[in-house]
Formats: C-alpha cells, sequence, structure tokens
C-alpha cells in the first residue's frame, strides 16, 4: 500500500537513503530523526491508501490506531 505511487517509492528511497548516510557518518541522533520521519511517512501513505482504497470498495470501516481510553 504505502509503495502503490511510483513517486512515494522514490520518496521512500531518498528518505532510506539519508538513514543510511546518517548511520555512515556515525550520528545516531540524525539517523533517529530520519527513521522517526521515514516511518511517520510510511505511515501516512499507507492510512491514505487504505482510506483512498476504501470509498473504491464500498465504504470500508478502517480503524488505523486502537480507540483512546
Amino acid at each position: 500500500v504505502a509503495h502503490a505511487d511510483p513517486r512515494g517509492m522514490e520518496r521512500s528511497l531518498e528518505e532510506h537513503r539519508r538513514i543510511c548516510r546518517a548511520m555512515l557518518d556515525g550520528d545516531p541522533d540524525a539517523a533517529a530523526r530520519e527513521l522517526a520521519h521515514h516511518l511517520a511517512e510510511v505511515l501516512r501513505a499507507v492510512v491514505d491508501g487504505l482510506t483512498r482504497d476504501a470509498g473504491r470498495i464500498g465504504g470500508m470501516d478502517i480503524e488505523v490506531l486502537p480507540p483512546s481510553a
């Protein structure tokens, strides 16, 4: 779902490059920031993809996160 859009794949590859570069540079803080950014983008892409597809499939109710207590 996250890589259904070819532009998304290019963005993802660039994010992976930044994560790897920070690791190779020995900068764990930068690597952690880049990884956190990448994971947030993946979550956004998955939610966008699922909710976009849900409309075409017939309004499927998709819960990504558990309800708050």
